[in-house]
């Protein structure tokens, strides 16, 4: 067995006071930006969808890494490699086991129940086993990684895919990982939103864990808090009004939920800034975007805090302590 020092492993990949992630299906990049909170930079981000890339390179200021429009079916380490030691003009090298975190959300509407024709057999959901592979042994060997789906892929119409994406993290002997489902409420976002959460964490790093939730403040969270003009909301013109001063909203779909609010004067839809801000977007620069592609965006978006909760203990509670001894055993 010999040392390994991980300050050598990490220099020109980042500073000794931030981690780097590698983001998967980035979108509008809700789980690097909460990453961002967590003392993480991204330095790969891919994404097969041009209104992504857009969005990314419009943002260039916070986003300093590199940007790969390309099919996830066909990634690769090799191909991912070349991309960043080509992003940073050779002065990083980027090595198996150099990754600090995958963060990685891959499509849902193939296992979303408001979907009547999801299926375990739509060609996207073999993305969650590709994504798994290509973060782990396979591909990154990255020390720890976050995979987040819909809760649809507990249902039990969902039975094949969940035995052969368990069938998938169980392959990575070199990894131990936890599942559970999480609220974002639950972490200070603004909406009621419920995801499957993935922690895999590499053996010699450390072992996977959830942090714990925060009590739900509506001062904070609700809708009044949010957007103090608006009074109440509804769901579609026959649903049921609810007060925004004590009321959170539901998940923000990519299709669009038909989210009513009434201003003191009438009852209307709520407009595409009142939806940034309810997405914690507020100042993002989606200029340009139609507002059908900004509503995708947003509704496939990982929420910020809940993504800084889950970095910032991915943060501490595992690579903190890893690095801290300097060294792993390696054969």
């Amino acid at each position: 067995m010999k040392q390994v020092n991980f300050k050598i492993e990490r220099q020109g990949i980042t500073s000794d006071d931030l981690y780097n992630i590698a983001s998967f299906f980035h979108g509008v990049g809700g789980m690097s930006k909460g990453a961002a909170l967590a003392k993480f930079r991204t330095i790969y981000a891919t994404d097969c969808w041009d209104i992504a890339e857009r969005a990314f390179l419009q943002n260039r200021n916070s986003n300093k890494g590199c940007f790969d429009n390309f099919d996830f079916f066909n990634l690769d380490f090799k191909r991912i490699k070349e991309k960043v030691e080509a992003h940073f003009k050779g002065q990083l090298i980027l090595n198996p086991g150099d990754i600090d975190c995958v963060v990685s959300g891959s499509p849902c509407p193939g296992q979303s129940s408001v979907n009547p024709f999801r299926s375990n057999f739509d060609i996207r959901n073999s993305l969650m086993v590709k994504q798994i592979r290509l973060a782990g042994m396979q591909g990154l060997y990255a020390k720890t990684a976050w995979f987040e789906q819909v809760p649809g892929f507990f249902d039990e119409p969902m039975k094949a895919l969940r035995m052969e994406v368990l069938a998938a993290l169980e392959s990575q002997t070199d990894y131990t990982y936890t599942i559970k489902v999480l609220n974002a409420l639950d972490y200070g976002s603004y909406q009621s939103r419920d995801r499957v959460t993935i922690i895999m964490v590499r053996k010699d790093v450390g072992v996977p864990s959830f942090p714990d939730s925060i009590p739900i403040d509506l001062n904070q969270v609700s809708v009044k808090a949010v957007l103090p003009h608006i009074h109440a909301f509804r769901y579609g013109k026959n649903g049921t009004p609810k007060c925004a001063h004590n009321n959170v909203i539901n998940t923000m779909t990519a299709s669009g939920d038909n989210l009513l609010v009434f201003d003191g004067a009438r009852w209307r839809k709520v407009n595409i800034i009142e939806r940034q801000q309810l997405s914690h977007l507020y100042g993002y620069d989606l200029n340009g975007l139609s507002e059908s592609d900004r509503v995708r965006l947003m509704g496939n978006m990982v929420q910020i805090p809940f993504a800084a909760a889950i970095m910032q203990h991915i943060q501490e509670e595992i690579l903190d302590p890893y690095y801290a001894t300097g060294f792993s055993l390696a054969a």
